[in-house]
């Protein structure tokens, strides 16, 4: 069973829309934060650090006709601040976000100011050529529940199950409410 407490990856084609209440849930589940990558041919665009639900609706709103992909956190290492907000730069012109816990990152520093253990994992791929970042992605996400999504320049890569959801690309469904029938 996968575990609750995990942030949310969504990646949303061109021409597609997130509906208000999949986002408020979406949100909800995941309120500490959130972020966007719009991949380019030549940079890739990132909006992090957004932490109010009203400003995500709105900056998502300017994005119906383009592809991004949405990360939204919930803190599980690192303080709850817009520099633990995905997606983080993993190398020149590449990004990374991430849905899972990576034991034994994120650990240092005091609550307040500490960082997560996704940016602490972009920092150390950060040293790699994109081979290798893609080879330990595969080999964290085949080894553990963790799920990431790369992008470089205009190339989005998925490491691990991703769920197709409404046309979307979801790392997990948690948002969905369960709804249960008792009499």
């Amino acid at each position: 069973m996968e575990q609750n407490t995990m942030c949310i990856i969504v990646y949303k084609p061109a021409g597609t829309k997130i509906s208000k209440k999949d986002l408020a849930n979406m949100w909800n589940t995941n309120p500490h934060g959130a972020g966007i990558a719009v991949p380019g041919k030549k940079k890739i665009e990132v909006i992090k650090g957004i932490m109010k639900l009203n400003e995500f609706e709105y900056l998502l709103d300017q994005c119906d006709n383009t592809a991004i992909i949405i990360h939204m956190r919930i803190a599980t290492h690192g303080s709850i601040s817009p520099a633990n907000t995905h997606p983080f730069s993993c190398g020149e012109n590449r990004v990374l976000f991430h849905n899972g816990i990576l034991e034994h990152f994120g650990i240092y520093g005091t609550k307040e100011e500490s960082m997560s253990d996704s940016r602490h994992l972009a920092d150390d791929l950060s040293l790699l050529d994109t081979p290798a970042t893609k080879r330990i992605l595969n080999t964290i996400a085949d080894a553990t529940r963790n799920k990431f999504v790369m992008v470089q320049d205009n190339i989005i890569t998925f490491h691990g199950d991703f769920t197709e959801y409404k046309s979307l690309r979801c790392s997990n469904l948690h948002f969905i409410p369960v709804v249960t029938n008792y009499k």
